[in-house]
């Protein structure tokens, strides 16, 4: 179906409705996913046990139940082997694409907030920041009293939690400084694999899964499924104007055609 100006030679409602299912498959279905499965696999390649020694270089013994062969250990840990990190790495820099959202989410979060003091238009944001303690400053202490603020609750709320988000994708750059800086390549003797014992790396190796389950799956998951839900928002506006603009011009298109 074609119709003048609206679906004419130059735009063909086809190509637009293809735009709009794209951005859905992009945002809805498809992002998603994508990091959904880069944090299990990452969370798997963590999770992983390094054999006590290294392979074919078990302890031997004989008949007589006796040591012929002591084995050789294996110190370096596999999340530390560069030949283990391909798959990792490609998780890595999906998720490095997912963290592009958090500047669009701290601008919509700012934008909520002017359009509520401007006209009471109630704020929408499911994600939270930790709650901080009001602690009394050195200068409260000794009696002396601090001027008082001038940001209302809700701009402290925002600028609270904003500034989380964005300690979410920094701790996140620190964590990927910390594996990488762990990293066993030959001829470098200065990562962290080489610093510590096994039994260190191993305690190194806990505490990075527990931050990686505790920013990321904890905390950056939300955030992420927050501009998805954003975007389907202003997807669904979109589709709306193009529906009742697509609805006008057909009713236009048979008014001045009625036997058409």
């Amino acid at each position: 179906m074609k119709l003048e100006g609206l679906d004419s030679d130059k735009v063909d409602t086809n190509d637009i409705l293809k735009v709009y299912v794209h951005t859905f498959t992009k945002f809805i279905e498809k992002e998603p996913q994508l990091l959904e499965e880069a944090i299990k696999k990452i969370d798997k390649h963590l999770a992983v046990k390094t054999p006590k020694y290294k392979k074919d270089k078990e302890p031997k013994i004989n008949e007589l139940n006796m040591v012929i062969y002591p084995g050789e250990m294996q110190e370096v840990l596999f999340q530390f082997e560069p030949a283990n990190i391909g798959e990792f790495s490609e998780s890595v820099r999906e998720i490095d694409r997912a963290m592009k959202v958090i500047p669009s989410v701290a601008m919509d979060i700012r934008k909520q907030l002017n359009e509520f003091k401007k006209d009471g238009t109630p704020m929408n944001i499911p994600i939270s920041a930790p709650k901080q303690e009001d602690k009394p400053s050195i200068l409260e202490k000794i009696g002396i009293q601090k001027q008082p603020d001038q940001m209302s609750n809700a701009d402290r709320h925002v600028e609270s939690l904003i500034s989380h988000i964005y300690e979410i994708r920094d701790r996140w750059g620190i964590w990927k400084e910390y594996y990488y800086g762990a990293l066993k390549n030959e001829g470098n003797t200065g990562t962290w694999s080489d610093i510590y014992s096994r039994q260190g790396m191993e305690n190194f190796l806990t505490r990075l899964r527990e931050f990686f389950n505790y920013w990321i799956v904890t905390k950056f998951l939300p955030i992420h499924q927050y501009a998805m839900d954003r975007e389907l928002i202003d997807l669904k506006g979109n589709t709306d104007k193009f529906v009742e603009a697509l609805a006008r011009m057909q009713h236009e298109t048979k008014q001045m055609n009625p036997m058409g």
